[in-house]
């Protein structure tokens, strides 16, 4: 909606014949640097792995495809519901992840055309075609392009209404992209505010126009307001997540990003801010809260702070708009930095912002009049928009956007006035005092945001089976940072898989002493005590958890639930077992273990269609979960149904190639099909990963019926040697016994 400057008229006129060209060559490098891009990051554990937000993005996409286009059931939308519908929208048409991010990286190319257009319009030909460029090649673009995060979607919504204001549909992309990114909306209006004293600065006839302009982009806002006051119940204008983001930006303990001041409650965590944020709030007005209630709450606890330190408040305001101009890209989630050294170096040679602002700087000084003063309300108000709140290298990207096409328009007059120092030092001079402020350095972050990124490297090759590489990783990490609680808790993770106890449980304990609210340290030190039979001790740690939370648990209580439902089987309490494991999915669905332990269940009380459809739960919510897909080829045999058992076991073994488990129930598919050789060599296969013995009884039983008793008598005393006592050594030897009086009888 930028109404651009006109470039000078030489400019102007001699530039027109490089238009086209200028442009396909905008379009050749957005393709290429994508391209080079997507080959150095596509084999990263980071891009293949998403995780935080991206994550989470993901999921709830999944739930548009399960529940329908006004999901989540009975809840209203608690994060900005355009992206993951989107994302929704291009899985169920069977696009992957690697395709879904080719078609954002797609919408990323056709910017520099949306940017083309609309510069032309407002600034002559060169303007235009530079700003394609610019637009093609401007790094945290590509960068946000390749991770499922809303803001690439948001500033395409931007970009289209860029390129085809005035006309009146444009305001709906406007619409949409606060749907997208719910802080741009507060951008929106401060502009029309100003549209309305100053109708013409936008392009628009008089204030009915702006008017109009104000409805027609409130109309998506007014679609999920209604779908919140339906589905909920609660008239909710897009999201209930904007006063716990306000007031996490607005805060004693503030620092301008993303800052959860200790003491608050809050937990910095996926399943847990929104969460804690509302366990917090029903604690302080003593009683159960809606959504818009809790959202209430914290923007009171934000404007408090405005209120009783305003003086405080207004530096820190201060403080984030010069983060927002500044040249480093403060890290929310991934850090660009720390990308661009280590994984993708094209980034090294792309355009930032204090390239960025420096050149739009030298473009506001060389054009004024009204497009000067609508281009400073444009940035003003996106600035406002942001600095309430907090700073990210993601939540500035449309500051970086509407700066853009000044930047070209800067690029334009240097070029245009290059033989007259008169005509460029001024803007060459303004430039350098935008290139100063945008490389202050402001923030000192940056170590700790590099240990940040190499914990979620390490979990990323963790999920992805690679344990030595995310033990590199994790131990890199807390040798920077010795008390980072989240890379202890990972680096005793990969030492417990390894069968290194004690070491691992050296690493929670320090852990939890960084951090006493991390639940997932207590449920892996729960886990190492179960697992080794300290049963009590197991019991304990999930006492410690809700004590060290002051009750605080709601967000983790279907975890804990499963918790103590493991522990209760474990003590052999099936009937107490299966009522917390129940309640767990009720809660949560996703609980990919509870399901496969609810398969189990079911196959001991030979239900095989309630097996059959818990261990689908398990497997749809554990697509990586070794144990949900080996419980579901259990019930798929169970019930008959061996050729539909084998494709499931053998990814079974894909995810846990050194476990038995897997090859063996292979090995009874196969044999309920009438396939002896594939049987046998899937027995031998988990033998080899240390002497299963339900492996050695089954195989076994096949030499017996093979007429090989030798073989089978060496499977038997196999088995014996191994077990020392119990119902597999007894079966053992009275089959062993038995062909030695089969054989004993044939000699006489």
């Amino acid at each position: 909606m930028t109404p651009e400057p006109k470039a000078p008229a030489a400019a102007s006129s001699r530039g027109a014949p490089l238009v086209p060209p200028l442009l396909l060559v905008a379009l050749l490098l957005a393709l290429v640097v994508r391209v080079v891009y997507w080959s150095e990051a596509r084999d990263s554990s980071l891009f293949l792995q998403p995780s935080g937000d991206a994550a989470t993005n993901l999921l709830r996409a999944e739930t548009f495809r399960s529940e329908g286009p006004l999901a989540p059931e009975g809840a209203v939308y608690d994060q900005a519901p355009l992206y993951p519908a989107f994302l929704a929208t291009l899985l169920s048409l069977g696009l992957d992840r690697e395709a879904v991010r080719w078609v954002q990286f797609l919408l990323g190319m056709l910017g520099p055309v949306l940017l083309w257009l609309g510069t032309r319009r407002r600034a002559g030909p060169r303007a235009a075609g530079i700003a394609a460029i610019l637009g093609a090649l401007y790094g945290p673009f590509l960068f946000f392009e390749g991770e499922f995060l809303s803001i690439s979607l948001a500033v395409f919504l931007l970009e289209v209404a860029y390129a085809f204001w005035p006309r009146r549909w444009a305001a709906l992309a406007l619409g949409l992209a606060a749907l997208a990114q719910p802080n741009l909306l507060l951008a929106v209006l401060l502009v029309l505010a100003w549209g309305m004293w100053r109708p013409r600065d936008l392009e628009l006839p008089d204030r009915r126009g702006v008017a109009l302009v104000l409805v027609l982009a409130l109309v998506p806002v007014l679609l999920t307001t209604t779908r919140n006051l339906i589905v909920a119940g609660e008239p909710v204008a897009i999201s209930a997540n904007g006063g716990v983001n306000f007031f996490i930006g607005n805060h004693a303990g503030s620092n301008g990003t993303f800052t959860i001041p200790p003491g608050s409650g809050l937990l910095n965590r996926p399943e847990g801010l929104f969460t804690s944020a509302r366990e917090v709030a029903e604690t302080a007005r003593g009683g159960d809260l809606g959504a818009r209630a809790v959202d209430r709450y914290w923007w009171g606890q934000g404007f408090d702070f405005w209120v009783t330190r305003t003086g405080d408040a207004v530096v820190l305001f201060g403080r984030k708009v010069l983060l927002a101009l500044n040249g480093y890209e403060v890290p929310n989630h991934f850090d660009y930095g720390y990308i661009r050294s280590r994984v993708a170096p094209v980034l090294w040679g792309l355009p930032g912002f204090p390239v960025l602002l420096a050149l739009a700087v030298a473009g506001f000084v060389f054009v004024g009049g009204r497009a000067r003063r609508t281009g400073i309300v444009i940035v003003a108000a996106l600035l406002v928009a942001v600095a309430l709140f907090f700073i990210t290298a993601r939540y500035r990207l449309p500051l970086a956007l509407a700066l853009l096409p000044w930047a070209a328009v800067g690029v334009d007059g240097l070029i245009a006035r290059r033989r007259s120092p008169a005509g460029w030092l001024p803007a060459a001079g303004a430039a350098l005092l935008g290139l100063v402020l945008a490389l202050l350095p402001l923030v000192s972050g940056a170590s700790a945001s590099a240990v940040h990124m190499l914990n979620l490297e390490g979990a990323s090759l963790f999920s992805r089976g690679d344990v030595p590489g995310a033990e590199a990783k994790f131990r890199e990490a807390v040798a920077a940072n010795p008390t980072h609680a989240e890379a202890r808790n990972n680096l005793g993770r990969v030492l417990a898989v390894q069968g290194r106890s004690a070491e691992a449980a050296e690493e929670y304990r320090i852990a939890l002493g960084a951090d006493p609210t991390q639940a997932e340290t207590y449920f892996n030190l729960e886990e190492l005590y179960r697992e080794a039979g300290r049963l009590a001790e197991a019991e304990e740690i999930l006492d410690r958890l809700e004590t060290a939370r002051g009750g605080r648990v709601d967000d983790v209580a279907p975890a804990l639930d499963y918790r103590r439902g493991r522990l209760a089987l474990a003590r052999g309490d099936s009937t107490r077992a299966e009522a917390l494991l129940r309640r767990a999915v009720a809660a949560r669905g996703d609980l990919s273990g509870a399901w496969a332990i609810l398969t189990d269940l079911e196959i001991g009380r030979h239900d095989t269609a309630a097996a059959v459809e818990a261990g689908r739960r398990a497997t749809e919510s554990g697509p990586g979960n070794r144990e949900a897909h080996l419980m579901l080829g259990r019930a798929l045999l169970a019930a008959g149904q061996p050729a539909e058992a084998v494709p499931v076991l053998e990814r079974a073994w894909r995810l846990g190639p050194s476990r038995p488990e897997a090859p063996f129930y292979l090995g009874r598919a196969y044999l309920m099909q009438g396939d002896v050789a594939q049987a046998e060599g899937h027995l031998r296969a988990s033998i080899d990963r240390g002497e299963y013995v339900p492996a050695l009884l089954e195989l076994g039983s096949i030499y017996e019926r093979l007429n090989r008793p030798r073989d089978a008598a060496a499977v038997y005393q196999a088995v014996i040697r191994k077990e020392k006592q119990g119902p597999a050594r007894e079966e053992a030897l009275r089959r062993y016994q038995a062909l030695q009086r089969r054989s004993r009888d044939g000699d006489g």
